[in-house]
């Protein structure tokens, strides 16, 4: 007969940081919906503004998205999952500090709106860097369990 016995330390660990991930993404991708909707807020908008956005959200939800995925398959590894936490927090960081730069602090805002191009670019920089990284942890952990 199976008796359920509780996931061990490790692993409720492991979830923790995962749920961190989730949690910085979606505050990461709302903030971005913010920002979108802020930069546009005199536009007349029709339903083709709303698919256009939807194209521009796409894009800018992508880096966010495929650190989620990442840290879904990094879960067998504490390791993994804490250098994609770090990756995750400063592509979040970086895009946080170039909307609020973009839009609130530099005065001439004609293009701001290009932010929402080159910014998910560098977040792609960021990811491509951070999954090298996970990369390289992965195949570390697997060189020291194979000796």
């Amino acid at each position: 007969m199976y008796r359920f016995t509780s996931p061990p330390i490790l692993y409720t660990r492991q979830m923790g940081i995962r749920r961190i991930i989730r949690i910085v993404a979606v505050v990461a991708c709302v903030f971005t919906t913010a920002m979108l909707l802020y930069s546009t807020r005199t536009l007349d908008r029709k339903s083709s503004w709303w698919f256009g956005a939807a194209l521009v959200l796409m894009w800018g939800f992508s880096p966010y998205l495929f650190l989620m995925i990442l840290a879904k398959r990094s879960i067998e590894s504490a390791k993994k999952l804490k250098v994609v936490c770090g990756g995750t927090i400063f592509a979040v960081a970086t895009s946080i500090f170039l909307y609020i730069d973009g839009f609130f602090l530099i005065d001439d805002t004609s293009w701001s709106g290009l932010l929402f191009i080159v910014v998910p670019v560098c977040q792609w920089g960021e990811v491509v860097i951070t999954t090298g990284v996970v990369a390289i942890v992965g195949r570390k952990a697997n060189d020291k369990s194979e000796n």
